[in-house]
């Protein structure tokens, strides 16, 4: 199959989407399809070399017009121009509203993915255009709690019409045994942008409250959180924004892995914490990390207490510290879930498996 991949994002870029959308293009690229990936130029570095894809597809980039309503009309004119006549595709895939919107007409298959839920009237009138063009293949989203808003929002939906496919992560191709001895000090790790949204503040009080244990902080630290965690206590060690090639090494090295999502997480004009299917969560798992995660809906469709990972409430720092005290308390228990956490990834969760899926 021909597949076009139709991006907003800007490749390479150290956004978490610009990341999914380079392993999914790898992914349907290792299940034999032909890939094209249109999006949009960022940096001078190799792509295929920052994200550590396997595959090489072809990429068809194009500078992002930077006004800010008029360029995105312009964007999408061009998109248009480009792939309206072309009928070498046998399918359209992806994330770029406009993109798959300007092509609705074409008569080559869509499939759109969404992971939050329209933040506009004007979005949601363009999603119902694609919905109802007879183009429209299916909708992918990441958690059952977004398939089922989306049924509620475009009631001609049926529940055929929409595929739950959460974030995944590729296996890493080596690695050292984790090391599940017991230990008076472990290291703690997080990775992801440190905001509010995501639990900045709980990783804070959790380190000022078990100064035995290091905590190693991986991401870019948002201006609210910035003097918070720069000014932390002594056994907080903060790197900054790593390229995702770089992550290896790093999550080897932890004992523990955190994701201390909030019940709110705005990000841009959207508030995405009901609908999140974190990506870190599964490389934590790939890397048979033990995990404290929040006690949220959305995470509890992958985490199950006790068994894969340890749930404590997303706003309760004692109950994140007494999670951390029954792991550093109990190597037989981050052995064992540890070990589930890989297994679940494994069978479940890889990026050729999310790629087979959607595309079913």
């Amino acid at each position: 199959m021909k597949i076009l991949y139709l991006s907003s994002s800007s490749v390479p870029s150290e956004m978490a989407n610009a990341v999914h959308v380079m392993h999914m293009c790898d992914a349907f690229k290792s299940l034999g399809h032909n890939v094209t990936l249109f999006c949009y130029r960022g940096t001078n570095d190799d792509p295929f070399t920052y994200y550590k894809t396997r595959n090489n597809f072809y990429l068809e980039q194009m500078r992002q017009n930077p006004l800010p309503i008029c360029g995105r009309i312009i964007d999408t004119l061009r998109i248009r121009f480009k792939y309206q006549r072309r009928h070498d595709f046998d399918l359209f895939y992806g994330r770029n509203l406009l993109g798959l919107w300007a092509l609705r007409n074409n008569n080559t298959p869509i499939i759109y993915e969404s992971h939050a839920l329209p933040p506009s009237n004007m979005h949601k009138s363009l999603e119902r255009e694609i919905f109802q063009s007879a183009s429209f293949r299916k909708l992918v989203v990441i958690t059952e709690k977004l398939k089922a808003k989306y049924l509620e929002i475009f009631d001609f939906l049926s529940s055929d019409d929409v595929t739950v496919a959460h974030d995944a992560a590729n296996i890493p191709a080596y690695t050292q045994t984790p090391n599940y001895e017991q230990k008076a000090s472990l290291r703690v790790g997080y990775v992801g942008t440190l905001s509010t949204g995501k639990g900045a503040e709980i990783v804070y009080q959790l380190a000022k409250s078990n100064p035995q244990h290091e905590f190693h902080l991986v991401g870019r630290l948002t201006p609210n959180c910035k003097q918070m965690l720069e000014s932390a206590t002594s056994n907080v060690y903060l790197y900054g924004h790593l390229p995702h090639k770089e992550l290896d090494h790093l999550y080897q090295t932890f004992d523990v892995a955190l994701l201390p999502n909030q019940a709110s997480m705005p990000v841009g004009n959207r508030d995405i914490g009901a609908w999140n299917s974190p990506m870190k969560l599964f490389e934590y798992m790939a890397y048979g990390l033990p995990i404290i995660a929040s006690d949220l809906p959305n995470l509890r469709e992958i985490i199950i207490d006790q068994k894969n990972g340890l749930l404590a409430r997303h706003n309760s720092v004692s109950e994140w510290s007494q999670r951390l005290q029954e792991i550093a308390n109990n190597a037989d228990l981050r052995a064992r879930l540890g070990a589930q956490a890989y297994k679940t990834v494994k069978k479940y969760h890889t990026w050729t498996s999310r790629a087979e899926m959607v595309l079913r």
